[in-house]
């Protein structure tokens, strides 16, 4: 997949000009089982636990599926044709970020972005409850999504390739390489840079449990608390570095201003391998994210020194957690939503149809300690 610096901008928009809206949803409990002890001896962190409890916290999968197949709201003639046209084929298609719609209860947006042919729509919705694995269903409609060569630059009318969503407000946005944030309230927008939104070298290739792959993509991962004067996190994927810059930096930038050393506060630092997919909860205490060689994710209470001492292991499952492509934090139920795919499979061709390939997840982080 190309870089998707543009997540950055993305976020930007919601986090600091649009007030740092979160997510705020309540959905019933599903059924799951209890994760399984696979974590390395002498290699991994203690395992994070509730109190009072000896066991696990629960990962919990509520959607899963082998293919992504679309529902076009027909007798099946149009999906008949857009396969015999080429403009319709579950085996190309790949679930990326999953958002829970923060005012309809049971609905989850999907993105699914334009990796190859044979992709119809890159946004669309399934519902919370129900079958685990639904057809998605195009947002807002199959037609938005259909461009052509007149169509394709006209952003008021079409979708071309959304990566992300985030809640409370809809956004979505092109794909693209440039760095900007914007002012929704003059609507003026300025290009940032910083040596850390980049790949760093011996970061390439990821296997994520699956082959190796070459994916030198920039910014993957940005969140940031809900305080106006906190601070931003970023990962790019390619690289063990975790950013962070406080947001008065950002509004206080100018165009083509860079977020070097100088400005970045207090870097936190390295992590031990890939991670990509970040979210800190409201608070701005717990930091969480993936480790994808590791098939684990973990968390950083911010309070304490960036050090792997102070990283602690939440799960390790190499049946359920593959390449982790967003999280998100439900405030309201204090859970944890995973998306895990088997993207590095997929990318180099070696896709197994027979398991599942695409996994939405929840992990219960209620009274998890430090």
């Amino acid at each position: 997949m190309g870089p998707r610096v543009s997540t950055f901008a993305l976020l930007v928009l919601l986090l600091v000009a649009a007030g740092d809206a979160h997510h705020k949803s309540s959905h019933a409990t599903r059924h799951g089982g209890r994760v399984r002890a696979a974590h390395r001896a002498g290699k991994a962190s203690p395992v994070a636990r509730s109190k009072g409890a000896s066991e696990e916290p629960l990962l919990v999968t509520i959607k899963a599926a082998k293919e992504l197949e679309y529902d076009f709201g027909d007798d099946g003639t149009l999906e008949k044709e857009m396969k015999a046209t080429g403009r319709y084929d579950p085996k190309t298609v790949v679930g990326y970020d999953v958002t829970l719609d923060d005012h309809q209860r049971n609905r989850i947006f999907v993105t699914t972005p334009l990796v190859r042919h044979g992709i119809p729509a890159t946004l669309s919705t399934i519902p919370y409850d129900g079958e685990q694995s639904p057809r998605l269903k195009p947002y807002p409609s199959l037609e938005i999504h259909l461009t052509t060569q007149d169509s394709i630059t006209d952003c008021s009318t079409q979708l071309v390739d959304v990566i992300r969503t985030t809640v409370s407000l809809l956004w979505h946005v092109h794909s693209g390489n440039v760095l900007s944030v914007t002012d929704l309230t003059t609507g003026a927008s300025k290009h940032l840079q910083s040596q850390y939104f980049h790949p760093k070298p011996g970061f390439f290739f990821t296997k994520a449990g699956g082959p190796a792959y070459y994916l030198p993509d920039r910014i993957d991962g940005v969140t940031a608390d809900e305080n106006c004067d906190g601070k931003l996190y970023f990962q790019a994927f390619t690289s063990n570095i975790q950013g962070v810059v406080d947001k008065q930096v950002i509004r206080d930038a100018c165009d083509a201003d860079v977020l070097g050393i100088k400005t970045q506060v207090n870097l936190p630092g390295e992590i031990p391998g890939q991670s990509g997919a970040i979210a800190v909860d409201p608070k701005g205490q717990l930091l969480f994210f993936p480790l994808l060689e590791k098939l684990a994710i973990y968390f950083w209470d911010t309070s304490k020194p960036h050090d792997p001492k102070n990283f602690r292991l939440i799960v390790q499952n190499d049946e359920h957690v593959q390449y982790i492509s967003s999280i998100n934090i439900d405030t309201k139920t204090e859970r944890l939503y995973v998306t895990s795919d088997r993207l590095t499979s997929y990318l180099s061709n070696t896709t197994n149809c027979s398991e599942d390939n695409f996994q939405i997840l929840y992990i219960d982080i209620k009274n998890i300690e430090c």
